[in-house]
């Protein structure tokens, strides 16, 4: 051990002299706040920063990603085809097939938006503007909140199972740290509307939505 290591050492363990500091050992021209500043200092050296043990699922334009990590290494990792774009279409053939009416992606986005939710649970409705299929002309409907939320539903399911797939992935002895880490939400298909609610009652864990998937 070093005499810089000794002096430290004194100061923690030996008895407190006259003039304050450890006795034998501690330099008289040290004073006890700057060698209880470096304590602190070589306290903190030691401190590690916990690395996440985590579910992230990215949704994107067309296509998802789903990673489990334990500890920050990555124990598993799938890529699905589902996205913004599927909602999209989801959206889209639902108005061909049901409500005869032909919608452009731009505006089956902006319904999905609107009024479209992964956890459905306000009464929400918007008129929607298409041509008809069959008389080829311009036509208005109003469609609800439920109605849309079941056009995607078959999306949304694949995204929550595919998240639980994830979980069930994770060593047993890594369950009580997920537990406190949870499921992190981002990318662009995080802008539908409860699915962090659906996600967490899905899968009893806590779930963040990234902040800069919030801005978009």
């Amino acid at each position: 051990m070093d005499v810089r290591a000794k002096q430290l050492l004194c100061y923690r363990t030996c008895p407190l002299n006259s003039n304050g500091l450890g006795g034998g050992f501690a330099p008289r021209h040290l004073n006890r706040s700057a060698l209880s500043g470096e304590m602190r200092r070589l306290d903190f050296m030691k401190l590690e920063i916990p690395k996440p043990t985590i579910v992230i699922a990215s949704i994107g334009t067309t296509d998802s990603q789903v990673v489990a990590e334990v500890d920050g290494r990555a124990v598993y990792s799938h890529r699905f085809s589902v996205g913004t774009q599927t909602f999209g279409e989801a959206v889209i053939e639902h108005f061909r097939q049901n409500l005869g009416l032909l919608i452009g992606e731009r505006t089956a986005e902006a319904i999905t938006i609107a009024v479209g939710s992964a956890f459905p649970e306000d009464e929400l409705s918007m008129e929607v503007r298409g041509r008809d299929t069959e008389a080829k002309v311009p036509r208005t409907v109003t469609v609800t909140e439920a109605e849309i939320s079941r056009a995607i539903s078959k999306e949304v399911e694949a995204i929550v199972s595919e998240i639980k797939r994830a979980i069930e992935r994770f060593p047993v002895e890594a369950q009580a740290a997920l537990a406190d880490w949870g499921v992190t939400l981002k990318g662009e298909g995080v802008y539908l509307r409860g699915l962090d609610k659906r996600v967490m009652i899905e899968t009893n864990l806590p779930v963040v939505v990234a902040e800069a998937a919030r801005g978009k």
